[in-house]
């Protein structure tokens, strides 16, 4: 996120900014169709592509991210093969920040990345306050990227729970409206309860908490 927004600063208002994971790399049109949905979509902030896993590409990894009125994030129909999948152009909450496009105008407007995070859930914070500023996301299902899913932090490592749980509130008492924050609050603290379960098998509640 701090790198981005180094490069975000150096941009003109009418440029576009492609981030993308070094564990992930693009199908060779990607990036033409997702120039060509900037003319069809000029208003909006962000255009996610479908992430396919680069181990099997009949797998998708990501589709852009949803949210939960709980504050938990998740990647749309991920694991799910594409063939059971309908997939076209449409609105959806926010994109991944490992494969994505952003005009500058709106990222910056917006105040970019918020560095505090570090990793994990920058890119849900992100989109969530596109989203509150007016700006869609368009997800493009024709612009395509692999994705080796968790390379550099590992899957559920340490690492990737501590600073996702702990990112996830961070967004939420940041960016929900204070009307909605004590029920998110209360609908979030129902998750952990139920996450705990899962965390016990795999010894990480501890860090979970």
């Amino acid at each position: 996120g701090a790198a981005l927004n180094r490069i975000a600063s150096d941009l003109e208002a009418g440029d576009y900014l492609f981030c993308l994971n070094p564990d992930a790399y693009v199908e060779s049109d990607c990036l033409e169709n997702l120039m060509a949905s900037v003319s069809r979509y000029p208003e909006a902030g962000s255009y996610a592509p479908l992430m396919l896993s680069a181990t099997n590409s009949d797998l998708i990894d990501d589709a852009g991210d949803e949210l939960h009125c709980s504050g938990n994030a998740w990647q749309r129909w991920f694991g799910k093969p594409v063939d059971s999948v309908v997939m076209y152009e449409e609105p959806i909450f926010g994109p991944c920040g490992g494969a994505c496009l952003l005009r500058v105008e709106a990222f910056l407007r917006v105040g970019g990345f918020d560095e505090s995070y570090f990793l994990f859930v920058e890119d849900t914070d992100l989109g969530l306050r596109l989203q509150l500023a007016g700006f869609k996301c368009w997800f493009i299902p024709e612009a395509r990227v692999r994705h080796h899913r968790s390379a550099l932090t590992g899957f559920q490592s340490e690492l990737s729970v501590s600073l996702t749980h702990r990112n996830t509130l961070w967004m939420m008492l940041k960016n929900f409206p204070l009307w909605f924050l004590p029920v998110a609050l209360i609908m979030h603290l129902l998750v952990l309860f139920m996450l705990t379960i899962q965390m016990l098998t795999r010894g990480q509640s501890k860090i979970l908490w």
